[in-house]
């Protein structure tokens, strides 16, 4: 019997010992701690490699035996692909252009519809689709975000800061824990607004951003030559705010721009623009997949729970809600105010953190 027989024997004895021993946890049979016995669990469900599992082939002494192996083995349809898995998150104000953004990534000619200047995602929204590219297999899922600082139709809520906090609760709902990249997608036809800088430094101070998690996406730009996307790109990256947001040490590609068929252009009898266009848009994409392919950060969602700036953002919240209920109901004021004032002192004591380590205080309204 040789090694690699040997080691695999002394693997899925491990496997089953391992098994036994969080089976009789769960059942109460063995008093060891529950977390210990979770991290037991999730170390059993990730012993294996499914890659490896795929690979494996039967060595046969017997060489009908191979033949009949050989035979379904060309029959089998059904293949393991490995495939890389990134999570990202597209935020901005109302109308920029981030569904359409991902739609041109599914469909590089998807024709963009009649302008509606109300938002359409009035919730967070995820969108999960698989790539091919290079011998190479990916999942990209997408979540989607209402405008931040939204205008809504009439009847229905707009959203305000704390679409953040949806924003996270969504990704955690979703089983998203990790997340490869935020692009904050912004419109340059209408001009950087000062909300979306604040928007983006609150966003930035939430996560604690790593190297490469905060991205710039400039939508609607299908039309812009090489020398007008450079020099965007420099206003960018020398502005005050911004560009230390999204400068990084390592040099890579932080700006992007994207668009996509334009329906006047392409309902016209210019083939000329039309194909500029239509290449423009091509560039675009693959310069944005190369990024999405290859992110250069990670950061865990479950980790913020300990982010003072995020805690701040959540007694905000809460108060806000309290304050609306005393709003539609006065008599409540006697229930909420004292939780009100317990909850504005906490958040005071929390500021004075900064003061005290010298460090900036989180861009939120209070």
């Amino acid at each position: 019997m040789n090694i690699k027989k040997i080691t695999k024997i002394l693997k899925d004895m491990n496997l089953l010992i391992t098994a036994i021993i969080t089976t009789l946890v769960l059942l109460g049979k063995v008093n060891i701690g529950f977390t210990q016995a979770v991290d037991t669990f999730q170390a059993t469900m990730q012993s294996f490699d499914p890659k490896e599992i795929a690979e494996q082939r039967i060595d046969f002494r017997n060489k009908e035996y191979q033949a009949v192996f050989d035979e379904f083995d060309k029959k089998n349809m059904i293949k393991l692909i490995n495939t890389n898995r990134f999570n990202y998150i597209f935020v901005g104000r109302t109308r920029v252009g981030k569904t359409t953004t991902l739609k041109t990534l599914i469909n590089p000619f998807y024709v963009t519809q009649d302008l509606n200047i109300f938002s359409e995602t009035m919730s967070p929204t995820l969108e999960s689709f698989s790539v091919s590219y290079e011998n190479h297999a990916y999942s990209l899922s997408f979540i989607d975000t209402p405008g931040l600082f939204e205008v809504a139709k009439q009847g229905m809520v707009a959203r305000d800061n704390g679409i953040i906090i949806d924003l996270i609760a969504k990704c955690i709902s979703m089983e998203i824990i990790k997340i490869n990249g935020i692009f904050f997608v912004i419109d340059l036809t209408a001009g950087v607004h000062i909300q979306d800088v604040k928007a983006l430094e609150m966003i930035n101070e939430v996560f604690e951003s790593d190297e490469g998690l905060i991205n710039i996406l400039i939508a609607r730009s299908e039309m812009f030559s090489d020398i007008k996307k450079e020099n965007i790109r420099k206003q960018l990256l020398e502005h005050p705010t911004l560009g230390p947001l999204i400068t990084t040490k390592i040099g890579a590609e932080r700006i992007f721009f994207m668009g996509s068929m334009n329906k006047d252009l392409y309902e016209t009898d210019n083939s000329v623009i039309f194909k500029s266009m239509t290449e423009s848009i091509f560039k675009m994409r693959k310069s944005l997949y190369d990024k999405l392919f290859k992110p250069q950060c990670e950061v865990n969602l479950m980790n913020l729970k300990g982010n003072v700036s995020f805690h701040i953002i959540m007694l905000k919240i809460e108060i806000e809600q309290m304050e609306r209920l005393i709003k539609d109901d006065p008599n409540r004021k006697s229930n909420y105010q004292p939780v009100i004032d317990v909850k504005r002192k906490e958040i005071e004591n929390l500021m004075k953190q900064f003061d005290e380590k010298g460090l900036r205080k989180p861009h939120i309204d209070l």
